[in-house]
C-alpha cells in the first residue's frame, strides 16, 4: 500500500482587504491635524470642518473601492485567501462614511 501524499497549500492574506479596513486609522490623524494652523484659510471655522467632512468622503471612497476590489478578487479565486472579513468591514465602514460625509458635502457645497 502506497501512502497518499497529500499538499496542503498555505492561504494568502489577502492584503486588499487588509488595506480596506486599516485605512480607517487615518480617521483620528485627519481630526486631529491643525488645518487652521498649517494653511491659511479663508474661515477658520467652515473651512476647518469642510476639510474633516471631504477627507472623510475620501477616506470612506478608498475603503469602498478596495474593499469591493478584495471581495471580487476572493471571489474570483476561491479558497486562495483568507482575511475576506476585513474586506467586508472595509466596505461597510468605507460605505456610512462615503454616504453620511458625501451628504455633509452636498449640502455644503448647495448652500454656499
Amino acid at each position: 500500500m502506497k501512502k497518499k501524499d497529500h499538499v496542503i497549500e498555505k492561504k494568502k492574506l489577502n492584503i486588499t482587504a487588509l488595506f480596506s479596513f486599516l485605512i480607517i486609522l487615518l480617521v483620528p490623524a485627519l481630526l486631529l491635524i491643525p488645518w487652521s494652523q498649517l494653511f491659511i484659510l479663508r474661515s477658520d471655522l467652515i473651512s476647518t470642518i469642510f476639510i474633516h467632512v471631504t477627507g472623510l468622503f475620501a477616506i470612506g471612497f478608498l475603503m469602498l473601492v478596495l474593499g469591493v476590489i478584495a471581495l471580487v478578487l476572493a471571489r474570483k479565486q476561491k479558497g486562495i485567501y483568507k482575511g475576506n472579513w476585513s474586506a467586508v468591514l472595509g466596505v461597510v465602514i468605507g460605505g456610512i462614511l462615503f454616504l453620511v460625509s458625501g451628504f455633509f458635502v452636498v449640502e455644503y457645497l448647495i448652500n454656499t
